[in-house]
């Protein structure tokens, strides 16, 4: 489903797909928390990060989730916060 786009719903994950100006696909991690894989304008985007506990410890289920939304393409590092910014400014443009 993540090679095709689909949007999708699985324990603690889904993927969205935004398509009004141009098309964003997203995955996230308990939901809106953290987000994982990106596809904007041809390019898949990988969050490096690690998703926090509140203890501060890692999640690593979080990390299991990592590894199951992988797609096969090429991806391109990132962290988090350029995510997140790319995600809100993409969202701006289409409210």
């Amino acid at each position: 489903m993540i090679q095709k786009r689909q949007n999708f719903i699985g324990s603690h994950i889904f993927w969205r797909r935004y398509r009004n100006l141009g098309e964003m696909y997203v995955t996230f991690s308990y939901g809106n928390i953290f987000q994982y894989i990106l596809w904007y304008k041809n390019k898949w985007y990988k969050n490096d990060d690690y998703y926090f506990k509140k203890d501060g410890s890692i999640n690593y289920a979080t990390e299991q989730h990592k590894k199951d939304m992988e797609p096969t393409e090429k991806t391109i590092k990132n962290i988090c916060k350029k995510m997140k910014d790319v995600i809100k400014a993409f969202m701006k443009k289409i409210i």
